[in-house]
């Protein structure tokens, strides 16, 4: 009870923490900083000490001026994709990345070179001077409905490349955090009421709570451990399932991807099977797509997708 696996709705999972405690947070997404948030502010006396690889956070929001894409287009995609027999090179992707920003006057290496770590320094600087940031922000949302074409697009290498070496990052920037959000995180921070940890090596049940081991040999003792990296992508029958889940993957009606998620028929969502294969009365949303459906970790583009494609089986 101590370990919270899915921390939503916050109102009922985190019910159980009690004031005066030392609350572990395994993350520095945005999931993250909604706990530390509702935590402050439901909650007395409470330290929270953020996890995670790099103790990195995301960007700071601006104000995204309005802009036309130029390279990151659907037609420019498809072009693409129909004179390489169906792919895009991940190298060719970021080479018309690279040519957007010089369109809208973005200097992406300058921004690399003074965000490469995603530190509380260097949101202070973005709080001070956000410079390119908001017109990078603003390229990278306007990609956000297409997101699932470019994945797609890449072989399974390059989507490994991608994952490795760039997915990070550009979440980094995709994913802001407002302007007071961070400016509470480092008031909180500066006063000792946020710390954050990087390089864990292993998590110990204290009986109660939990002892976390630092790769510098800091030992971090906490009461309740929040799991803020989302859930597991790769899908297997357990007990952090639903019923209902598990059941269709044991009989084979759901088929996992290797990306994550569950194998469905893009854009129709439509069930992949094993054993009956295109379900065309069984169709997938949110994150059991996540796979396929890359960057489908909002709200809007969720149901603007799933509005989509209840029209078109409401026309059949």
């Amino acid at each position: 009870p101590d370990y919270i696996y899915h921390p939503y709705p916050t109102y009922k999972k985190l019910d159980q923490i009690k004031n005066d405690s030392r609350v572990g947070i395994i993350g520095t997404g945005l999931t993250g900083i909604d706990m530390m948030r509702y935590l402050v502010r439901k909650r007395t006396g409470v330290q929270i000490h953020f996890f995670s690889d790099r103790g990195a956070f995301s960007s700071v929001r601006g104000v995204e001026p309005q802009l036309q894409l130029q390279y990151l287009t659907r037609e420019h995609l498809e072009k693409e994709r129909l004179n390489s027999s169906g792919f895009v090179s991940l190298s060719k992707m970021i080479d018309w990345f690279r040519l957007e920003c010089q369109e809208h006057g973005v200097d992406l290496d300058k921004l690399l070179t003074t965000y490469p770590e995603g530190t509380k320094e260097e949101l202070e600087m973005q709080l001070e001077d956000p410079g390119d940031l908001e017109k990078l922000q603003s390229i990278i949302h306007a990609m956000d409905f297409d997101l699932p074409e470019y994945w797609l697009a890449l072989n399974e290498a390059d989507k490994t490349r991608y994952v490795h070496e760039y997915r990070s990052l550009f979440e980094r920037f995709r994913s802001p955090m407002p302007r007071e959000t961070v400016t509470e995180l480092l008031e909180l921070s500066a006063s000792g009421e946020v710390r954050t940890h990087q390089e864990i090596k292993a998590i110990n049940g204290a009986q109660p709570g939990f002892y976390v081991s630092l790769e510098n040999g800091k030992d971090v003792a906490v009461d309740y451990i929040i799991n803020a990296t989302g859930q597991n992508k790769r899908v297997e029958v357990s007990y952090l399932n639903s019923p209902l889940l598990n059941n269709l993957l044991n009989k084979r009606i759901l088929q996992p991807e290797v990306s994550g998620g569950i194998q469905v028929i893009w854009p129709t969502s439509e069930a992949v099977s094993q054993r009956y294969g295109i379900l065309s009365n069984l169709r997938v949303h949110g994150q059991l797509i996540t796979g396929i459906q890359y960057g489908n970790n909002t709200v809007g583009l969720i149901q603007k997708h799933a509005y989509k494609v209840v029209d078109e089986m409401r026309k059949q």
